[in-house]
């Protein structure tokens, strides 16, 4: 899983295998789920763009089956 810009202020971008993106989540630091307060577009069956623009700043961690990375919001 590959993902860029990180840090950002706004979006990220997700480059991975479809069966990884299709169970992707987004936690915050205290193990919240916020994939609600989030806008997921589809790219293409291996790409997704998340604006984590009505995200606070500080930590995150974008879990897929097999991954997780962090993400740090500005």
């Amino acid at each position: 899983m590959v993902i860029y810009p990180n840090p950002t202020s706004r979006e990220i971008t997700v480059n991975a295998e479809e069966v990884e993106l299709n169970n992707l989540s987004v936690y915050n630091i205290l193990g919240q789920n916020v994939i609600a307060n989030i806008t997921i577009k589809k790219v293409s069956k291996t790409e997704l763009i998340i604006d984590l623009s009505q995200l606070k700043q500080g930590i995150y961690f974008i879990r897929t089956p097999n991954y997780s990375s962090i993400v740090t919001k500005q």
